[in-house]
């Protein structure tokens, strides 16, 4: 009874945060998700995606999911996930990003590798633990993902900070709160 007990317990533990994400998730589309309920495989996969090309950090990779779901619904009235960024002191990043990062680690999608810097801080970066499902993604959303990988995909997290301060969506939502997707119709992006 013991063992039994044990193996629950740690198959709870390994899916918690997967359940409380789609519990908290806004499954009701709206702008809050650019009209789409939230897709976890989806989010897991743009994560795979991103992390699969370069060595990412937390931050730059934060970025790139909101300009990718950003300039999706801006190009089609949709956003790829359904996931909901909220307007934070670094830019906008995912809404409960560490209970999504926890909940694609736990799902086995990517890794966190903390590193120590020259100058003593610490960086999280965001690795590709599996090959990404070729399957998972529309056409018109892998156009996407690639094209904001070639326009973005190179830039520091600091750079992509500094983006992304200067869009309306991190500017006129205030610290905190979610960033309405009515806010990619502005999006100001460019070939950098």
């Amino acid at each position: 009874m013991n063992q039994k007990l044990s193996r629950l317990l740690e198959i709870e533990k390994r899916t918690a945060p997967l359940t409380a994400l789609k519990k908290r998730a806004n499954s009701r589309p709206d702008l809050e998700n650019g009209f789409r309920e939230f897709d976890f495989e989806k989010l897991a996969g743009m994560m795979i995606f991103f992390a699969a090309r370069r060595q990412i950090s937390k931050i730059a990779l934060m970025k790139l999911l909101w300009y990718a779901d950003f300039m999706h619904f801006k190009k089609h009235s949709v956003s790829i996930s359904g996931a909901r960024y909220a307007s934070l002191p670094y830019g906008p990043a995912l809404d409960d990003w560490p209970l999504c990062l926890q909940a694609a680690t736990d799902a086995g999608a990517v890794t966190i590798e903390t590193l120590i810097l020259s100058n003593g801080n610490e960086a999280d970066l965001i690795c590709a633990e599996t090959e990404l499902d070729d399957h998972l993604f529309a056409e018109e959303e892998f156009a996407t993902l690639q094209e904001v990988a070639k326009q973005f995909g190179k830039l520091t997290a600091k750079k992509l900070t500094d983006l992304s301060h200067k869009e309306d969506a991190w500017k006129l939502t205030p610290r905190g709160h979610i960033i309405s997707y009515e806010h990619a119709l502005s999006l100001t992006i460019t070939n950098h």
